[in-house]
């Protein structure tokens, strides 16, 4: 709340607040890091300790098995225009308004098209069993 007037107008307020939440939650955590580095010690023994932070290789599978879900729900359960709309902001990163543009449409239309295919995939992800239906909507 302290950054509030730091927030001049330029863009969207969430896109700002969400931009603004991101980075001030990696400093954070850099700050905690930062309290327990972990670094060269002279103590060898202790290395065994510290964590692995790759991912395991039940997780590598999870995940791809979820990206398969995914896959096949955008090629086969979304709408033509909703993986057009889909794979262009989410993947490629194109605004609403610039996508709008090219499609001869509004944003909101775009936007309505993104929830309406963001909707789809988590229902299609919850009726497969490949994820969580919370999480995904955390992520859009």
């Amino acid at each position: 709340m302290r950054k509030l007037d730091d927030y001049r107008g330029e863009s969207r307020f969430w896109t700002w607040a969400k931009k603004f939440a991101a980075l001030e939650a990696l400093v954070s955590i850099r700050r905690r890091v930062g309290l327990d580095r972990v670094g060269i010690s002279s103590e060898p023994e202790l290395a065994s300790d510290v964590a692995d932070p790759a991912p395991s290789a039940q997780e590598l599978v999870e995940t791809y098995e979820l990206l398969q879900s995914v896959n096949g729900i955008v090629a086969n359960q979304l709408t033509s225009r909703q993986r057009t709309v889909l794979i262009a902001t989410a993947v490629d990163g194109v605004s609403p308004k610039m996508l709008a543009g090219e499609l001869h449409t509004t944003p909101g239309a775009i936007r309505k098209s993104l929830h309406d295919a963001r909707a789809n995939l988590r229902l299609n992800l919850a009726a497969d069993g490949g994820g969580d239906a919370g999480t995904m909507s955390d992520r859009s």
